[in-house]
């Protein structure tokens, strides 16, 4: 494998290829797109090129971007182009044939484990790694580099609002085989290239003399020209994606400072069980005012190096955080409802926790209390800094949007940006923390609830244009996909309503967070009788490095399912594991273990050698072989109890909670090696599986750090696609409790082991992407429910039981690259 670098100095021919020379066809169209020649206009626009490429598509690395800056330090305005600049490199089309190439981001200091294990596992003939370098001068370099002649080049203007408009222009170079240029292009590369016409993206880039050019401004110009484009390059969009470019504008860190900084000596109690530290557990810290990201980092270290003890989770510690008017009730750290906010060690890494949360202009006295676990004495430091920011709105995950035009071009789609996506949410994202607080936390989710509603607006707008192209049916009936690469507050997702008996969960977040809106074309997304037209997965992950490298292992996953090995002997794209690891009394008959059968005989059935794990006390043992087994399969059903940074499989939490009154919480540290959780998944070596997810806000990622999430950190660990609940899920007992609540409640089963049976059923026999098959599993859902008799009745009885099928309905959302096909 060769890794070639890119220098201003030297520029290498490593192959000439001979591109197919297309004529030049300039058809007139209407004034919104204008080519300007010497003094004079002409109504016309560019839809093919002649040009000739030196190089073919080849794997490309870009550096990652630095996205905060301090105080006399140079903001960083390159990073967020050079996957603009190299989609052209990785992705074109040439006489109909696609070539296609990865395209990652990789930190030069910290790179993420999920690019380099790809690229281990690829094995790439030839990489081309860019240099952090100016990127102006750089398109220009990459430009002679890869083309020997072009006609045309796609010029975009060095701002935030180039950057915005060439997310959505970039696919244009893919389509049409161009070089993707920032800034004025030199007059030397444009007599060098041999080009004649420039295609200006927005309004300030000056042309060049002596060269006609087209200018287009905003997203309307610059949509439809794209779809013109399509139209007549391929005569159908397969794919939008929707993004925000503010993930990628640079962010001034104004004022650091340190709120607290203390240290302690944690004694452990007999048999571990979970406590307050002594002498204090309770300690209060000020926040100034302004727009102040508040980080905590707690480490510790064990006074024994038995490794009998010292597992991967069996010792930790609980975080609480309270705001100005706590109230602390001594609960369980796991159940407490008056906490802001709460983390475990086990939601980062071995022996740290970290957390960070944005209070925006919202000053006063805080407070944390600290639980620790586990059989060993711990010293251990905690330390709460906070950061003042120049804005009030920041991204989870930086960058994401500089993949969108790559995303599109290999999909043969659309880009959607707009940096308003988040407008109403700037200044309440850490309000989502505020689960308890239900007037500051529902503020934040009606603000969340107008962003979507908005970008629901912007979408029916590209689709207004895409009818004017005769481009929609084909659309909505073949690829109706669309793929939001934002995180929760660059597109926060649209908050449904909770059955009102629910709302005392507010650990798990009010209302239920959901891309349907978006899914649901001319519907509410939340009325059981009104089905889901687009299949939308949400694209996410740590940082623009780990969306890269899923996006790699969803676009060129043939070439990779070869090199994992299955279970026992078997291919690895035909090795299936299940887990069932809820309450004993969840899994003993009917219900719940009727459709998780099923789904095995379902696997069976078409090929798959399946491993299953249920109806067993889940001990370290245990889970470590059920961690291989599902590095060995490409389906997995993962069902338990959980946290949004972990899933468990041992006692359900009445049988711990009844064990720790009765035995001192005997139970308490196996019950914390027994999970799925964050520092134990991110190390993970999974396959490029699909997994389907049950347990209690397992997919809750709204308010929360990317980092200390357990979907995101399997997402770290090679996964690509998730379809998982993002608040509890509904649903009584399924055994015997499932007939006592059926006939006093009138309450049914449980609806996601329907749901995931559904959505299984639906990749595997039906050979269907994993977007198709959540919208179809959900359409089946509510057509299933709505039109049933029995449940009907059941409605009149109880008109909560539809509010509990509509959470189900609309909380089960995908993550990942919707096209993607597992089968």
């Amino acid at each position: 494998m060769r890794n070639i670098m890119v220098s201003k100095k030297q520029i290498t021919t490593i192959t000439v290829i001979l591109a197919l020379t297309l004529n030049l066809i300039l058809i007139p169209a209407s004034a919104t797109w204008l080519i300007q020649k010497n003094s004079y206009t002409e109504k016309m626009m560019i839809l093919s090129t002649k040009s000739m490429r030196n190089i073919n598509e080849k794997t490309v690395v870009v550096p990652n971007g630095k996205l905060y800056y301090n105080k006399g330090e140079t903001p960083d305005i390159n990073s967020r182009f050079y996957p603009l600049v190299a989609t052209p490199l990785a992705v074109y089309y040439e006489n109909g044939e696609q070539h296609i190439a990865p395209l990652l981001i990789k930190d030069n200091v910290t790179p993420s484990s999920a690019v380099t294990r790809f690229l281990e596992v690829y094995e790439p003939e030839e990489i081309l790694t860019l240099p952090e370098d100016d990127v102006e001068n750089l398109s220009e370099t990459l430009a002679a580099m890869f083309w020997s002649q072009t006609d045309t080049l796609l010029a975009i203007e060095n701002s935030d609002e180039g950057y915005e408009m060439g997310l959505m222009a970039t696919p244009i170079a893919s389509y049409l085989n161009i070089p993707v240029i920032i800034g004025t292009p030199d007059s030397n590369l444009i007599k060098d290239l041999g080009c004649k016409y420039i295609i200006l993206i927005g309004s300030r880039i000056n042309p060049p003399t002596g060269v006609s050019y087209m200018r287009l401004v905003g997203r309307e110009a610059i949509t439809s020209y794209v779809l013109q484009l399509m139209k007549i390059r391929f005569n159908n969009v397969s794919y939008v994606v929707m993004t925000n470019p503010l993930d990628a504008k640079p962010i001034q860190v104004i004022n650091k400072t340190e709120l607290l900084n203390v240290t302690g000596f944690d004694k452990a109690k007999p048999f571990g069980q979970c406590h307050q530290i002594e002498p204090t557990s309770m300690f209060t810290y000020t926040v100034p005012d302004g727009n102040q990201v508040i980080k905590l980092h707690l480490t510790f270290d064990l006074q024994s190096k038995d490794e009998e003890y010292a597992t991967p989770t069996g010792e930790g510690f609980h975080i609480l955080f309270f705001d100005q008017n706590h109230v602390d009730s001594n609960a369980s750290p796991l159940t407490d409802n008056s906490s802001l906010f709460y983390t475990d060690t086990n939601a980062y890494d071995h022996g740290e926790a970290y957390y960070e949360i944005d209070i925006c202009n919202q000053p006063g006295d805080y407070h944390v209390k600290i639980w620790a676990y586990g059989k060993q004495d711990k010293n251990w430091n905690l330390l709460i800094t906070s950061e003042e920011i120049d804005t009030n709105i920041r991204p989870q995950a930086p960058y994401l949007s500089s993949l969108a035009p790559y995303l599109a071009s290999c999909r043969k789609g659309v880009v959607v940006a707009d940096h308003v996506f988040s407008r109403n949410i700037a200044g309440k994202t850490g309000d989502i923390h505020r689960r308890f607080d239900v007037t500051l936390n529902e503020a934040a989710l009606e603000a969340a609830c107008d962003d979507n509603l908005y970008a629901d607006h912007v979408l029916d707008e590209t689709f207004g244009m895409m009818k004017t192209q005769g481009l929609y049916d084909s659309y909505l009936k073949n690829t109706p996909y669309l793929g939001i690469l934002a995180d929760n507050n660059m597109l926060p997702m649209y908050y449904y309503p909770s059955e009102t008996p629910r709302q005392h969960y507010s650990f798990e977040g009010l209302r239920q967070p959901s891309d349907n809106l978006l899914a649901d074309v001319d519907g509410d997304g939340y009325n059981l009788s009104c089905g889901l037209e687009l299949a939308v997965g949400r694209i996410m992950g740590w940082d623009a490095q780990d969306v890269s490298a899923l996006l790699a292992r969803t676009l060129f996953y043939n070439d990779l399912i070869d090199k994992f090995p299955g279970l026992r002997k078997t291919e690895w794209k035909n090795s299936a594991t299940m887990v069932m690891g809820l309450a004993l009394q969840e899994r003993v008959i009917a219900g719940s273990r009727i459709k998780y059968m099923q789904t095995k005989n379902l696997f069976k059935k078409h090929g798959y050698t399946v491993s299953c794990m249920t109806n067993r006390f889940y001990r370290v043992k245990n889970i470590e072989k059920l961690f291989e087994d599902m590095m060995h399969s490409n389906l997995i059903w993962n069902e338990g109890h959980g946290r949004y940074y972990r899933y468990e499989y041992f006692f359900p939490p009445a049988l711990t909670r009844f064990y720790s009154k009765m035995f001192l919480k005997l139970f308490y540290p196996q019950k914390q090696q027994s999970q799925y959780a964050v520092c134990n998944v991110k190390d993970m070596k999974l396959g490029p599986s699909t997994m389907g997810i049950c347990a209690c806000t397992a997919g809750l990622n709204d308010g929360v750090p990317l980092r200390c999430t357990v979907i995101m950190a399997t997402f770290h660990a090679g996964c690509n696609a998730l379809f998982v609940n993002t608040r509890c899920p509904s649903g009584p007992m399924s055994n015997l409790g499932a007939i006592v609540n059926l006939l006093l409640k009138s309450e049914t089963c449980f609806y996601y082991d329907d749901l995931l049976h559904s959505w299984f059923k639906e990749i595997v026999s039906n050979d269907e992407s994993v977007g198709l098959a959540c919208r179809n599993a959900k359409n089946f859902f509510a057509k299933h429910y709505s039109n049933s008799l029995l449940w009907n009745i059941l409605v009149k009885i109880n008109p909560n039981e539809y509010g509990r099928a509509c959470e189900e309905f609309v909380h089960y959302n995908l993550y990942g690259d919707p096209a993607f096909n597992p089968s």
